[in-house]
């Protein structure tokens, strides 16, 4: 049993270099078990007996930073997590005791994310809440400009959903409800022109509920204040869209 375990102003850079290779690869292949060669399996022996379960009363995690930066996309990304904290309570590796989690963190943007939750070790049981605000969706471009036919030139996301999964014969199960989406302030412009195709100054879908056992899924509403498209056919017969 561990008491307790704290980390506080932890800092870390993350980077994933042009060939995809990380920062750090250099020590993953040092830490790296050596592969045995094989050799015929054993004849069937008695199961060893489970080790003691361990038991950690509490993590703490406090003003913690991730400084991530990705060469391997056509432009390269870089973004600063900070303000990263993370409580964790009773901690077990096995059981039917709940551990309970919370976790908090910004970037440099403003963009927030938060979740808080427990785990029951004994079918891997999982419940809680989830968020993010703020999320700057030009700042992602280096990941999805290829598949646009244009410019995200401003646009944020915001969403909640509250989650469940476990699993265990009848008992398994992976759902999500009370879930929303909002997008706000979007513009999303052609190539080489500086009027937007699309506006939008807010586009709501709530009451998201979904199920993967079995599957369904429904949504309670939809709303879109201030949408404006533009639509075009060229003289080739194409749509600008």
């Amino acid at each position: 049993v561990l008491s307790e375990v704290r980390l506080d102003g932890f800092q870390t850079r993350i980077a994933i270099n042009r060939d995809r290779t990380l920062n750090f690869s250099d020590l993953l292949a040092k830490f790296a078990p050596a592969v045995a060669p094989k050799t015929p399996a054993p004849a069937a022996a008695k199961p060893a007996e489970p080790g003691r379960p361990l038991r950690v009363v509490r993590i703490a995690i406090s003003d913690s930073k991730l400084e991530f930066r990705d060469e391997s996309t056509a432009a390269p990304f870089a973004t600063t997590v900070s303000g990263i904290t993370l409580s964790v309570a009773e901690l077990r590796s096995a059981g039917r005791l709940p551990t309970t989690f919370e976790f908090a963190a910004v970037t440099e943007a403003g963009e927030s994310f938060r979740s808080k939750g427990s785990f029951v070790p004994e079918g891997l049981r999982v419940s809680g809440e989830a968020g993010v605000e703020g999320l700057v969706l030009p700042k992602y471009a280096p990941y999805y400009q290829r598949h646009l036919n244009g410019q995200l030139a401003a646009g944020k996301v915001g969403a909640r959903v509250r989650f469940e999964a476990g699993l265990g014969g009848e008992k398994t199960k992976a759902a999500v409800s009370e879930g929303s989406v909002r997008l706000e302030g979007l513009r999303l412009l052609e190539v080489n022109r500086s009027e937007p195709t699309i506006e939008l100054g807010r586009l709501e879908v709530a009451g998201v509920a979904a199920e993967v056992f079995p599957l369904k899924a429904r949504v309670g509403s939809v709303t879109l204040e201030k949408g404006r498209f533009q639509v075009r056919r060229e003289k080739d017969g194409g749509i600008n869209l």
